[in-house]
């Protein structure tokens, strides 16, 4: 697989690999689930937030912390959202 250089490979650990297939192999719901990082812009998919776009900062499945800034003014306000809301912007 490509990694964060177009021109190295990476190998995707075995530990990652043997942990989705135990999952596939399992009779509960397995669903996609978007992948996001503590710092990384994001935007709110649902509920009367929609489009509004932030930094997570922090985040776990059920509740994150999306800050929302005006860098001319550098002031910020901060609300929790459920994280299955929020996409990478």
């Amino acid at each position: 697989m490509l990694g964060e250089r177009w021109d190295q490979l990476e190998v995707v650990p075995d530990s990652e690999i043997s942990a989705v297939q135990r999952l596939i192999r399992q009779d509960v719901p397995i669903f996609p689930y978007p992948y996001l990082r503590e710092g990384q812009r994001v935007r709110v998919t649902r509920g009367p937030l929609t489009d509004v776009e932030g930094i997570l900062v922090g985040g776990n499945p059920k509740k994150g912390l999306l800050v929302v800034s005006v860098e001319l003014l550098r002031r910020s306000i901060a609300v929790h959202l459920d994280c299955t809301h929020l996409e990478a912007a």
